[in-house]
């Protein structure tokens, strides 16, 4: 069995998306067996592996994150994840082609997602303190309780986070053993970094002490942060640019786990990419530029399987 990890930061634009991607597929391509979870509306990662077209005609409307959420508003049962795991997809095509016995499964999003959260909440109350308190852990364990089920027919399970501490968020965390926190290395992208961590750190505590407390039977929520991952590192002469060394260096002084590969900013080829719905990590290419990242993203690859 492998590990769930979950991908977040406040911050949008952070190459979040771009990073789980390419991560997912450098891992694939190594043999290994990976899901991706797409916890985020915008449902940038299901059209990095699924055309905007198949989607609406296949997924759209019974087949996504947001349908697995509204069963269970619906039903008040965690249907089987089964359901909404998509296994038809081109980039595993493309894995064949390189000779890989990985693959690639997606959970895919939807807007709607955006509005679950209104539809859970209703579940937050009791009569008392602890029948509030068993209503709270019970629908942060939702997804949990769904991948404990499949999560042995994979070696890594990947999920993108939204840029927010909702429901949703807080359900793809408490079914994760670790946490990256992408993140562009600038004044905004990395301020939140110590606050996130803080919102995780809290919330762990306090599931695992209603956990104990009441001795509900579900399991000590135990999630450690990987690594901050800087990305869209703009570089010259093969450094970072001086200001973004500065926040680099700022980061590490703060004592936060980093990891030590770093993805430069190139918007042209990673822009092109979704719509390839091949990864940018297993695409053929020989421009120099397009190399370069492509073998960072391969240090990253690395370091991540060596990490887990």
């Amino acid at each position: 069995m492998g590990k769930i990890v979950a991908v977040i930061n406040y911050k949008g634009g952070v190459g979040k998306t771009t990073t789980i991607a390419n991560l997912a597929a450098g891992c694939a391509r190594d043999g290994k067996k990976v899901l991706v979870v797409d916890a985020d509306a915008q449902a940038n990662l299901t059209f990095s592996f699924v055309s905007i077209s198949r989607w609406r005609k296949e997924f759209e409307t019974n087949r996504t994150l947001r349908s697995f959420y509204a069963e269970i508003v619906d039903s008040h049962k965690v249907p089987p994840l089964n359901k909404y795991i998509i296994d038809d997809l081109k980039v595993n095509k493309r894995l064949k082609q390189l000779g890989s016995a990985g693959y690639i499964h997606l959970v895919s999003s939807h807007l709607g997602l955006i509005n679950i959260d209104l539809d859970l909440a209703v579940n937050l109350g009791g009569a008392n303190k602890r029948a509030m308190a068993l209503s709270i852990v019970q629908t942060y364990n939702y997804f949990r309780e769904a991948l404990d089920a499949v999560k042995k027919e994979y070696d890594v399970v990947l999920i993108d986070c939204p840029p927010n501490f909702n429901i949703v968020t807080k359900n793809a965390l408490v079914a994760s053993n670790l946490y990256i926190i992408p993140t562009k290395p600038d004044y905004l992208s990395t301020l939140g970094v110590e606050e996130l961590q803080k919102h995780i750190s809290h919330m762990e505590k306090d599931i695992n002490e209603d956990i104990d407390e009441y001795k509900f039977k579900f399991g000590h929520i135990d999630l450690q942060l990987l690594g901050v991952l800087f990305t869209m590192v703009k570089v010259y002469a093969g450094v970072p640019a001086s200001k973004h060394q500065e926040y680099i260096s700022d980061v590490r002084r703060s004592g936060v786990a980093m990891f030590k590969s770093r993805i430069r900013h190139n918007a042209s080829y990673n822009a092109d990419i979704p719509e390839s719905l091949i990864p940018l990590m297993i695409t053929d290419g020989s421009a120099p530029k397009l190399r370069e990242l492509i073998d960072e993203y391969n240090k990253l690859t690395t370091e991540f399987q060596g990490m887990i």
